[in-house]
């Protein structure tokens, strides 16, 4: 009934920021809570990651690609949509298993 589930993955830029496991999740939840929401409002049951891409998101909240954030840049991506990230990822998943049978 439902299609099967994809692999769902994106690359991080190879950079001394994004190999701080701290730095790059704290990037992967505000970019990843964004695209959650987009794929819930448009109805989109496919890999989040094919709705935006990360150097806009980095462009939209640091002022540069994600190839060129520094640790400077971490605070801004910490507390960017922090008090949301529990309340979409769980809106997100039942939205999941109601509309994409996953």
């Amino acid at each position: 009934m439902f299609p099967k589930p994809q692999t769902c993955t994106f690359s991080y830029p190879d950079t001394e920021f994004f190999g701080n496991e701290i730095f790059r999740g704290a990037v992967r939840w505000g970019f990843g809570t964004d695209l959650r929401e987009l794929a819930m409002s448009q109805g989109f049951c496919g890999c989040i990651y094919d709705l935006g891409s990360l150097d806009a998101f980095t462009q939209e909240r640091i002022g540069k690609p994600a190839q060129d954030a520094t640790t400077s840049d971490f605070s801004v991506f910490r507390k960017y949509r922090r008090s949301d990230w529990s309340d979409v990822n769980e809106r997100y998943q039942n939205f999941q298993l109601e509309r994409c049978g996953s």
